[in-house]
């Protein structure tokens, strides 16, 4: 798709995907725009962009902590969505940049949540109901999923869990294959008596990328450890 918009036609194709962006939905013509390769398209899809991710952004560093505008700055930050160059083409000002990059608290910073299973946190949105012996929260966890996933590798083998990679896969496109879903899906052990061994999987729910997600953490009492050599 190649030196195709008019500055009318990049006007209407910028506001469906900023709607797009802010609903987490996806459509075909914000599909169009991730197609978008010629150089003056993006530039000018990126110019009716630049006022409205501009807005959201000033919004979003005034306290307004909406869903939507969350999805508005993470688009901003990881260029979700649409394509690299038009959304680095609305988000021209480098300050501009840093400060939202500053105001988003990282992944690890927003695990403060006891899930209730050996004190294995959940983002701090996360309201910890039902069984007990499996606590599931969907949310925005302020990352993707593979950053999420890593978070819990790292956190667990610090807290002295050991990884079996023998019953996991962290890779979501493998588990997407095998049609389980896209998600991330590791089981680790802990050397005591009785053993105890947890699942940890985490679950794209909105667009691939974003930061909706759906975390489950699972007690599974009496599940023998791994051997290891």
């Amino acid at each position: 798709m190649a030196g195709v918009l008019d500055d009318s036609a990049a006007r209407e194709l910028a506001q469906v995907v900023f709607e797009t962006i802010l609903a987490g939905e996806d459509n075909e013509v914000s599909r169009q725009a991730v197609g978008l390769t010629d150089k003056n398209d993006l530039l000018l899809l990126g110019r009716h962009l630049a006022p409205l991710m501009t807005d959201a952004a000033h919004r979003w560093l005034s306290g307004e902590r909406s869903e939507s505008l969350g999805r508005a700055v993470s688009a901003m930050l990881a260029s979700e969505r649409v394509s690299a160059q038009s959304v680095t083409a609305a988000t021209t000002s480098p300050n501009l940049r840093a400060l939202i990059r500053s105001s988003v608290p990282s992944v690890a910073q927003r695990m403060i949540v006891d899930s209730g299973i050996y004190g294995i946190p959940l983002p701090d949105e996360s309201d910890r109901a039902g069984d007990l012996s499996v606590a599931s929260v969907r949310c925005r966890a302020g990352g993707s999923l593979e950053q999420v996933t890593a978070f819990y590798k790292d956190y667990m083998s610090t807290d002295g869990w050991i990884f079996d990679a023998d019953a996991s896969e962290v890779d979501p496109g493998v588990n997407e294959e095998r049609n389980v879903g896209y998600c991330s899906w590791c089981c680790y052990s802990q050397p005591s008596r009785p053993v105890r061994t947890v699942n940890i999987s985490v679950w794209q729910e909105g667009p691939k990328g974003s930061a909706d997600l759906r975390i489950q953490i699972q007690d599974l009492p009496g599940e023998d450890l791994p051997e290891y050599d």
